[in-house]
């Protein structure tokens, strides 16, 4: 019995230790190829120019509050595909190569400084989500993982044979024959569902938070505050029209799941999730500035936040359905042929 057990394990020929996932899967340091730096180079020009055309078309986008709205989409686009860094970088020199060309009425380092956090946002988030998540919870890690608990448990089996153990070994023996069954079956189903399941729960408890931090910052408020915004007084009809955007983008995040294919989804949850971190960390640094440049300093906060949560809706989801096409066409561009590197 001992040797019929011992024969049929299979043990690995060379130990071998899960060291956990390299930098270079994860794309912490990835491979700078003469494509993407082409492409990077277009999408810092494609800001600045459609800047100014948009300004040409729509005088009002030559004023930064409104400016950032137009030359936002691209650095987005660009953090989203290569990274936090390359994203805040473009965002800051998409900015300042605008102001060359497009002089503003009123200026602040804090409309730089948005326009560089929707690069590096989106980055956060891509590189979290496409990068991290799908590489933890890919086919191939699971089952590494699966190997290397066989692995683990055949030494295990081995003392429990050396001791005559029939007992714990035969329980051995079982948690073995049930990791090679989950292994197999990873290998032949995938982890699709389970990674869309992660997917929805770890967008949804981001947005449910943003919109808990939303509510706590808005009962600090005095309320006599509210009574100075022309529109939408008291705190209640504010906070219902504030976390009103974020909700249908939970919402959407969680039938998402359920309803679209899992390539569209695992695109769609990230840009949901930046486009509400972006709203949520922006808002504020915009305002301000709005507030500096364009109002009487600081007293007006409050009333430059309202308005604009206004049109926030309508720009998250314009926004949200703008970068998915956008991604899909460009991040199969830089990905063909991606052995064409620059060394």
């Amino acid at each position: 019995m001992k040797k019929d057990l011992k024969n049929n394990l299979n043990f690995p020929k060379k130990s071998y230790f899960w060291l956990g996932p390299k930098f270079r899967d994860l794309g912490l340091f990835q491979r700078w190829t003469i494509k993407k730096m082409v492409v990077v180079a277009m999408l810092i020009a494609i800001s600045v120019a459609f800047t100014i055309i948009s300004s040409q078309i729509v005088p009002l986008a030559s004023i930064p509050t409104y400016k950032i709205a137009f030359i936002g989409l691209p650095v987005k686009i660009t953090g989203f595909i290569f990274g936090p860094i390359i994203g805040f970088f473009v965002g800051l020199i998409a900015d300042l190569i605008s102001l060359l060309f497009i002089p503003p009425a009123t200026y602040h380092f804090l409309y730089t400084i948005a326009t560089a956090m929707n690069g590096l946002i989106a980055g956060l988030v891509g590189w979290f989500f496409i990068r991290f998540l799908n590489y933890s919870f890919s086919k191939e890690i699971k089952a590494k993982n699966y190997d290397y608990k066989i692995w683990y448990l055949s030494f295990k089996l081995e003392k429990a044979i050396q001791k005559d153990n029939s007992k714990l070994a035969a329980k051995i023996s079982e948690k073995i024959i049930k990791y090679r069954n989950l292994r197999d079956f990873v290998l032949r189903y995938g982890t699709t569902e389970k990674l869309k399941n992660i997917y929805m729960i770890t967008s949804s408890v981001i947005i449910m938070s943003i919109i808990i931090t939303i509510v706590a910052i808005i009962f600090q408020i005095p309320a006599h505050e509210f009574s100075k915004v022309a529109f939408l007084k008291g705190r209640i009809p504010v906070l219902i029209f504030m976390v009103t955007g974020y909700s249908v983008m939970c919402g959407f995040v969680i039938l998402g799941r359920y309803y679209m294919s899992a390539t569209k989804y695992f695109i769609f949850a990230p840009i949901i999730v930046f486009s509400s971190l972006l709203e949520f960390v922006n808002l504020p640094i915009l305002s301000l500035a709005d507030s500096i440049g364009l109002g009487n300093g600081s007293q007006e906060i409050l009333f430059w936040i309202i308005s604009r949560t206004v049109f926030s809706p309508i720009k998250i989801w314009f926004n949200i359905f703008v970068i998915y096409f956008s991604y899909s066409v460009i991040y199969k561009l830089v990905n063909k042929n991606k052995n064409n590197t620059y060394n």
